[in-house]
């Protein structure tokens, strides 16, 4: 079945993750001010903002299962070997963060935000493997 992918869009999604990556990996918290914890709660944020869209297009695009929410998102690209578990259980938890930062942004601590700059790599592994998946279905004639 030859799929009409929105693959400007998907990229475009991408470069703000590598965005994202760049600021996460480049603070350090500990003695951080309050510049610096906005940075990461907005770099958390977005981060995850670009995982649900580039998560949504593809299984939009590809006419996957509807999500019912956004772990459910996750779960699907595991499904259809998108990307790795490993990467998905690291997703699931930023959801959870992104709830909080959204909801409960008071509260959030952090601790909770140190954890996501240090699995903050785990963004290039799901750039890797979006964009494997995406060769693969290239290569299979599957992408106009």
């Amino acid at each position: 079945m030859l799929y009409k992918l929105n693959l400007s869009k998907i990229q475009e999604q991408l470069d703000m993750l590598r965005v994202c990556y760049s600021m996460a990996s480049g603070l350090q918290l500990g003695s951080q001010g309050t510049m610096e914890r906005f940075a990461v709660e907005r770099a958390a944020h977005l981060a995850v903002e670009c995982m649900i869209d580039v998560g949504n297009t593809i299984i939009d695009d590809f006419i996957m299962r509807d999500p019912g929410g956004y772990l459910d998102i996750v779960d699907i690209m595991e499904d259809e070997q998108v990307i790795q578990s490993s990467v998905g259980s690291v997703w699931k938890q930023w959801i959870l963060l992104r709830d909080r930062l959204v909801r409960h942004y008071t509260a959030v601590q952090a601790s909770e935000l140190a954890v996501f700059t240090e699995q903050c790599e785990m963004m290039i592994q799901f750039d890797h493997q979006v964009q494997t998946f995406l060769q693969a279905e290239r290569e299979k004639g599957n992408i106009e």
